[in-house]
């Protein structure tokens, strides 16, 4: 799964990726950019082990970042098992609805019209 994450930010400034190991997230400063707080990513889904795509946002906690791939809502953690490979994990939330992101967003979107 090739991906190049984006480096230039707003007023041509150098936003470097954050990359463990074969995944790889692109920076904070980019979320910014033309007022979009969206960056994107390539993390290891920690139930299937998967290497996955994903849309991030903006960090809500020191340890955390929510994020929502195609299918799922979740959240992304670095995996810290002590050793020198510290890989980016996506958790799926538990309480997951029975309609795709795109869908939740396509019904709320339909309720504010």
């Amino acid at each position: 799964m090739k991906f190049i994450p984006r480096i230039v930010g707003s007023y041509g400034m150098i936003a470097h990726p954050i990359e463990n190991g074969v995944t790889c997230l692109e920076s904070e400063c980019l979320c910014t950019y033309h007022g979009k707080f969206e960056r994107k990513g390539v993390v290891r889904h920690k139930i299937s082990q998967e290497l996955i795509r994903v849309r991030a946002d903006v960090a809500d906690t020191w340890f955390s970042i929510p994020a929502t791939t195609a299918t799922e809502h979740g959240f992304i953690v670095v995996k810290d098992d002590r050793s020198d490979n510290k890989e980016l994990t996506f958790i799926p939330h538990t309480d997951q609805l029975k309609e795709t992101p795109a869908q939740y967003r396509s019904r709320i979107r339909k309720a504010y019209k």
